[in-house]
């Protein structure tokens, strides 16, 4: 039909209205429903508006002469350019230009309707996705077959996943996700939980560094990572001072004076509420029968002593039993300086030494009681009635004493010497000491050491410098009391 139909009134047809050209809003302003409208290319609906087929089982939208949403022949709508209704989604929403623009804007009465209102979803200009939601209200989802909620992002910023007692974040790819062979964190009731996946660790860093990590053993390493932690609890990482770990609440004082280079763990001796006490190291440990437990202290006072404390039981308070005062003095409170070898002592190799010196360690000391017995000169034996025989030894020096009454049996023309000293003298160590004897005996005598045994000889002076006289034991009373003093030197 080449000519143009107008009307001022209503036109109603019962069939097919075929245009070959384009049917305007001021040709038509109505069509009943039971008609059919065909146009060849679009209708335009006032000015600028349109709808148009731009390809076989497509339609279109426009406003001012630009298309601004299309559905394709599968039914993807594209609300954009037309160059971008590509079909890659259900809904596409586009623009050309390359900067930030809002994709769906959500409003209702309770948010107004400026540009700062309701919820906002976009890519920015650094094509970077957004969701803006301007009424300082929550964000939430929920999932599920009774949809209750999973996750929420808070008006502050929190992040709460609060859906069930189990709630888990997995990262990476590493065992299997959901399970607790994967690293994750998750909430177990009231209790957070770190999860790496089996034979991998948990590790922390701070700007690329890493300052702790937990290995699969749940062995803890404090500081660098390059090296394998040797105990439950390594701390390699140490501050200024050379010191891996201090145990008080504060007040630590950098200064090479107030800290030590050997030193690894620092004690402080002030509390949180900045109250001064001395420090130190507690022990509690079960007593060997089972029944209670034992516990002790080594502290530093307020005056620089160190304090050795134990023997506490239960709850009876240990006692003091060494202490080292800060003036270097020993002090042992309760009990006896016990050197556990042979051969070790008390070294005063500090001290000036004369020529010849050829030992300062003082190793060994020990008293006790001897018992003399005749060695030579007739006689049974000794008068044990009231016998008093003491010795003492310190170092190699041995002193002997001896009180008894006289002897038993009688007494010969041999020589007279006794015997058993507690320790032989040294080889050629001969020491001469002092005997007192009673009534009835030879006076003016001395005694003597032999030579490598546990003998006392008697002698008396010469009458000439060429020769000395040793008493026979018949020059001696039966009841003639012995005294003697003597000190000598033993290998022993």
């Amino acid at each position: 039909m080449a000519s143009v139909i107008r009307g001022s009134g209503a036109s109603t047809l019962g069939g097919a209205l075929d245009v070959q050209g384009v049917l305007t809003y001021e040709d038509v302003t109505s069509v009943d429903s039971i008609g059919i409208i065909t146009a060849r290319s679009g209708i335009n609906v006032g000015t600028g508006a349109s709808i148009s087929s731009p390809d076989t089982n497509e339609l279109a939208l426009g406003t001012n002469n630009v298309e601004r949403l299309r559905i394709a022949s599968g039914g993807d709508v594209n609300i954009g350019p037309s160059a971008n209704a590509n079909g890659h989604g259900l809904l596409t929403l586009s623009q050309s230009a390359s900067a930030a623009f809002n994709a769906l804007v959500i409003q209702q009465g309770n948010t107004a309707f400026t540009a700062t209102d309701g919820l906002q979803i976009g890519i920015d200009a650094g094509v970077n996705a957004y969701f803006k939601l301007y009424e300082n209200r929550d964000f939430y989802f929920t999932t599920g077959t009774s949809n209750t909620e999973k996750l929420r992002i808070t008006s502050t910023g929190q992040l709460q996943a609060t859906g069930a007692a189990d709630v888990r974040l997995t990262l990476g790819s590493g065992g299997t996700a959901g399970t607790n062979d994967s690293v994750h964190m998750r909430a177990d009731g009231a209790n957070l939980l770190f999860m790496n996946a089996s034979g991998g660790l948990t590790k922390f860093e701070s700007n690329g560094t890493e300052t702790l990590r937990i290995t699969s053993a749940g062995f803890v390493q404090i500081g660098d990572g390059s090296f394998n932690a040797e105990a439950p609890l390594h701390v390699i990482s140490q501050n200024s001072q050379g010191i891996n770990a201090i145990f008080g609440a504060k007040d630590f004082i950098v200064s090479n004076n107030y800290n030590y280079p050997d030193a690894n763990i620092a004690l402080q001796g002030r509390d949180i509420g900045n109250n001064d006490t001395g420090a130190g190291i507690q022990f509690t440990v079960r007593n060997t029968a089972d029944t209670n437990w034992v516990h002790g202290a080594i502290t530093m006072d307020q005056s620089s002593n160190y304090i050795f404390k134990n023997s506490g039981l239960g709850n009876y308070v240990g006692t003091e039993k060494l202490r080292i005062t800060s003036g270097g003095e020993v002090q042992i409170a309760n009990g006896n300086l016990k050197f556990s070898t042979a051969g070790t002592g008390i070294d005063f190799s500090a001290t000036g030494q004369a020529t010849g010196m050829d030992n300062e360690l003082l190793d060994d000391y020990e008293e006790g009681n001897w018992t003399p017995g005749v060695q030579s000169g007739g006689w049974s034996g000794i008068n044990s009635s009231g016998l008093t025989a003491k010795y003492v030894k310190i170092g190699s020096q041995v002193f002997v004493q001896c009180y008894f009454a006289g002897f038993t049996g009688s007494g010969s023309g041999n020589t007279m010497a006794l015997n058993g000293l507690p320790f032989n003298s040294i080889s050629t160590g001969y020491s001469a000491g002092s005997v007192d004897i009673g009534k009835g005996s030879q006076k003016g005598m001395y005694i003597r050491t032999e030579s490598d045994t546990d003998r006392i000889g008697f002698y008396y002076p010469s009458e000439s410098s060429s020769s000395r006289r040793s008493p026979q034991g018949n020059s001696f009373y039966i009841d003639g009391y012995i005294i003697l003093h003597l000190s000598y030197f033993t290998d022993s």
